[in-house]
């Protein structure tokens, strides 16, 4: 979810859903710390691939937002 928060002074804010029983439950279980990023960043592997499987429309609407609001910080906010 993505939109325009008016106590935000208009800032835009992209939102994630929590977990979904049967669809998540796969990644919960898999908690693996693999590297993720060349720093060698750890992440769990079962959320980083729920992540990767949005990343692209994630970036997609941060880019709409960003651009519905420019000169205002981008709030991310959400729960696993």
């Amino acid at each position: 979810f993505g939109g325009l928060d008016a106590g935000l002074n208009g800032a835009p804010v992209l939102s994630f859903r929590g977990s979904v029983g049967n669809p998540n439950y796969g990644d919960f279980g898999d908690d693996a710390r693999v590297t993720w990023w060349p720093s060698g960043t750890l992440a769990h592997r079962g959320l980083l691939r729920s992540y990767q499987s949005l990343q692209p429309q994630a970036f997609t609407l941060a880019r709409q937002l960003v651009a519905s609001a420019p000169g205002l910080p981008l709030y991310i906010t959400g729960q696993i």
